[in-house]
């Protein structure tokens, strides 16, 4: 009969080596906080081996098994963690993660108010409930949690980021970018040296300022917006940029110069970052500039006087480096069900890894990829100029069209970048934009049934 607790060799593991038990833990904890997460799950598997009653191995394991992707396995490994542990409000907070990951949120919410039951006065706790909620579009209680994790730890800057954030998706733009320049105290950023003082909102007659790259392409695209309004405050306005945008900028008349990130600069009294310009601005919904010609004058569209079709630009994802891809990309297999409506012509303006999902799904005689004649942002606005209708995911391709006027349909994860915000189809940044919501996490087969049916109905038009 088969002996399940016999290993290859025939022999049976004894479960009371407690100390070779603790020594893998133990090495499992040190190989972690090296970031070597194969060889800590490989310890900590060895611990559990020894000691099956072990919870912190369990939840360790848990904790690399997330870091690795693995979530359904990492949740099982919380769940046993707790079976032996119930009363470690570390472990429910570590579920109630791997439960927001996986999109399972008002689960979540239950997993985190656990935690802060059993430790109430754990900062952590409070702000792992505020993330949840934050995501679930319940910014008054996701605030209320931030502000009590920020009371029992005032100098962690991590929670005053997100509030930042909550604040911004709520729509309260005069507090929430306000709250933004905690960015420069987060570790995952650091402000620039520059020998001039930053800016802060001054007279600028007769002095020279320095608006310098910060975060991006998207970012820099939707706040080229505010460079006009500080035009007209005087003085002579230097704008630092990324290459790849160079040649889109080039006609931004409200920049006296213009140089590439790297380039040397010339002398200047004040700096300022892109992104705080709607802190000095006093910017709110009611004050965003909607002019769609800040960088380009839109174009005529030229496809739509050749042929009755409606000619439809798409992008299913960003960037792999983004913190937040997972959620903010599509998988390209939900767009081809779209290339079957009938006077319908699509173009591809993906770049990067993705642009391969063309051909390893055999679209190449549905789709025209544009991608070969975009070597840059201004490529890309040619392009989007001669097109009907751009459906895109929450890319810098976005802004791009949106800052030109460009119809655009907009595909959101449920909870989206603050810019986006909650609830409405329409953008206070973006006229020309018409947003498309997840009504669940995870769901993007719904959002591109109904970006189906729209797009049924605009080609019966025609």
């Amino acid at each position: 009969m088969f002996d399940p607790y016999t290993n290859l060799k025939g022999r049976i593991p004894s479960f009371n080596k407690g100390k070779e038990a603790r020594k893998e833990l133990a090495l499992g904890i040190e190989c972690q906080k090296k970031k070597q997460y194969s060889a800590a799950a490989d310890h900590y598997s060895k611990s559990i081996y020894l000691n099956s009653g072990s919870s912190d191995a369990y939840n360790n394991l848990g904790v690399i098994l997330r870091k690795q992707g693995h979530t359904q396995t990492a949740i099982s490994c919380y769940q046993k963690s707790l079976d032996i542990n119930p009363k470690n409000p570390g472990i429910y907070s570590n579920l109630g993660n791997a439960l927001r990951d996986l999109g399972n949120l008002k689960l979540a919410v239950t997993k985190h108010r656990k935690a802060i039951s059993l430790a109430p006065n754990n900062p952590e706790c409070y702000f792992n409930l505020g993330l949840v909620l934050h995501d679930l579009g319940y910014f008054k209680d996701a605030l209320k949690a931030y502000e009590k994790a920020i009371y029992l730890q005032p100098e962690n800057t991590a929670y005053k980021w997100d509030k930042a954030l909550t604040l911004l998706t709520k729509g309260d733009f005069l507090n929430g970018f306000n709250e933004y320049e905690i960015r420069w105290k987060l570790k995952t950023n650091s402000l620039r040296n520059f020998t001039e003082p930053k800016w802060t909102g001054q007279s600028l007659k007769g002095k020279i300022l320095l608006i310098y790259q910060e975060q991006g392409f998207g970012d820099m695209i939707q706040f080229s917006r505010f460079i006009p309004m500080i035009k007209k405050r005087g003085g002579t306005i230097i704008l630092e940029i990324q290459p790849e945008l160079s040649s889109l900028f080039s006609n931004l008349v409200s920049a006296d110069k213009i140089f590439k990130k790297g380039d040397s600069l010339p002398n200047y009294d004040f700096c300022i970052p892109m992104m705080s310009l709607a802190k000095i601005l006093q910017i709110t919904i009611k004050r965003i500039p909607l002019s769609t010609s800040f960088l380009i004058t839109p174009p005529t569209n030229l496809m739509s006087s050749m042929d009755q079709k409606l000619h439809i630009g798409i992008v299913w994802a960003g960037k792999q480096t983004h913190k937040n891809d997972k959620n903010r990309s599509c998988k390209f297999k939900y767009f081809i069900d779209l290339f079957s409506i009938p006077n319908t012509c699509f173009y591809s303006l993906q770049k990067g890894a993705r642009e391969t999902d063309i051909k390893d799904r055999g679209c190449e005689s549905l789709i025209i990829n544009l991608a070969p004649q975009l070597h840059d942002f201004k490529d890309t606005a040619s392009a989007i100029s001669k097109l009907d209708l751009i459906l895109s995911v929450d890319t810098a391709t976005a802004h791009l069209a949106g800052s030109i006027g460009k119809p655009t349909w907009i595909l959101l994860p449920f909870s989206p970048d603050w810019r986006w915000m909650r609830a409405s189809t329409a953008s206070p940044w973006y006229p020309s934009m018409h947003l498309i919501r997840q009504s669940r996490p995870k769901d993007w087969e719904s959002v591109l049934k109904k970006v189906k049916k729209k797009l049924q109905r605009l080609t019966f038009k025609k």
